[in-house]
């Protein structure tokens, strides 16, 4: 075990911890400030869950900032749409292609074709822990199911964007047009999500393919097999064997698959962003008052009821004497840690807490500031029903060191109220007008 910064009070980050021998992160799981130990396995289903929780707020702020479904669904496939094809054009601009074929190992026979996205879809899909298998996969069809997806509470909204935009990591990766994910879904609420592509050279234009991306639904011209003919998984098997097999026999440690998912864990969030950004929506400074307004709500039902507060106090390990910002500070270091960012707690005390971090990892390599304010109104809310409404958080750009997020929970006055005219706080006295 290499050495490692000791932080305030005991408690190191994930990511000080390296093994000397692969380089990799040693993902030992949680720790919380009362030395509370989680398991590396609920680190990560609580940080996958984390990321669908940020994308349902994301996705409701959506829905108010723009009203019409087809515009914003549109927006949304439209803007992951352009990134995946400027990630796998022809040009190869990031070599995306040449590493996808060099780590899953394919074999020099395998031809251009929709075998390529099935074998990379499901590697994305057990490292998001999306349980399922591919059923059936070719150069010119797969098919494949999802059993279980812990983003199912975003709602269709996240259905349909997979579906329009998120399929075209398929489309370039495949290197010739697909019908794209052409899913035999029912809704939501359907656990058993079957997922077909087939290429276009060989079953033609699809027959649905007459509206948006992302409404393209089957049945697919090849047919489907019998639903139920497997056993339903309720979690993918790496989180219990350690190690993901892809179908051509190359092999990830689950913390490789958890590496791979914090390296860009707000997903589905930062595709709203991208969307209201494509559409000038962040032109208007009411859509960031929406977002905060969304997040500020999410903050405080997330621990308002009594018996949740005491539950996540007990998750914590928090000691009963302790009723003050280290209990807030404390839960926002889980997430840091989960989400394996570098971090500290620059001050653990009864009067305050500090907590740095580094910014330009906790936007998404810098790529999303809008991901600040939206926690900032996220922590400060749930400072209000995990501590009390004595405590706030605030964002310290003046004091923060370089490259740094510093958060601050302490007591201050917030909101606005309207003082009566003539009437001052200062003594308590009326004030009388002189004529």
């Amino acid at each position: 075990m290499p050495d490692t910064e000791r932080l305030i009070p005991n408690n190191t980050s994930d990511v000080a911890q390296i093994d000397e021998d692969s380089g990799l992160h040693l993902f030992r799981g949680m720790i919380t400030p009362w030395d509370k130990i989680k398991s590396f396995k609920e680190t990560y289903e609580f940080v996958v869950r984390h990321a669908a929780m940020f994308a349902v707020t994301w996705t409701n702020a959506n829905k108010v900032i723009e009203p019409d479904y087809e515009k914003r669904q549109s927006a949304m496939s439209d803007q992951w749409a352009e990134e995946m094809d400027f990630m796998w054009s022809e040009d190869d601009p990031m070599g995306a292609k040449g590493m996808f074929l060099d780590r899953f190992a394919i074999p020099p026979f395998i031809k251009e074709g929709s075998y390529l996205a099935a074998i990379y879809a499901d590697k994305g899909d057990e490292q998001t822990l999306l349980a399922g298998h591919i059923w059936q996969a070719s150069n010119d069809r797969f098919e494949k199911e999802i059993h279980w997806c812990p983003f199912d509470i975003v709602g269709p909204e996240a259905c349909d964007v997979s579906q329009g935009g998120g399929s075209h990591f398929c489309i370039g990766l495949s290197g010739q047009p697909l019908n794209t994910f052409n899913p035999e879904r029912k809704g939501c609420g359907d656990r058993y999500c079957h997922v077909v592509q087939e290429t276009r050279d060989k079953y033609d234009e699809h027959p649905n393919a007459d509206g948006y991306e992302w409404e393209h639904w089957g049945p697919p011209v090849s047919g489907m097999r019998k639903e139920g003919a497997e056993p339903i998984k309720t979690e993918c098997e790496h989180l219990t064997t350690g190690t993901y097999y892809s179908p051509t026999g190359t092999k990830w440690t689950t913390g490789e698959l958890y590496r791979d998912f914090t390296m860009w864990p707000m997903a589905y969030s930062t595709t709203v962003i991208g969307g209201l950004r494509r559409t000038g929506k962040f032109d208007d400074p009411a859509t960031m008052e929406i977002v905060k307004v969304m997040f500020d709500t999410a903050g405080k039902m997330q621990f308002a009821e009594w018996n949740t507060r005491k539950s996540i106090r007990e998750w914590l390990g928090v000691p009963e004497s302790v009723e003050d910002g280290r209990v807030l500070g404390g839960y926002i270091s889980m997430i840091f840690q989960a989400r394996s960012l570098e971090w500290r707690f620059a001050e653990f005390s009864e009067e305050r807490v500090v907590i740095d971090t580094d910014r330009v990892t906790f936007e998404m390599f810098g790529q999303y500031p809008e991901l600040t304010p939206a926690y900032i109104a996220y922590f400060d809310a749930m400072a209000k029903v995990l501590v009390n409404t004595e405590w706030i958080v605030r964002l310290d750009e003046e004091n923060a060191p370089e490259g740094m997020a510093r958060f601050v929970i302490e007591k201050g006055l917030y909101g606005f109220r309207r003082q009566k005219p003539g009437y001052t706080f200062d003594d308590g006295s009326e004030v009388c007008d002189a004529d």
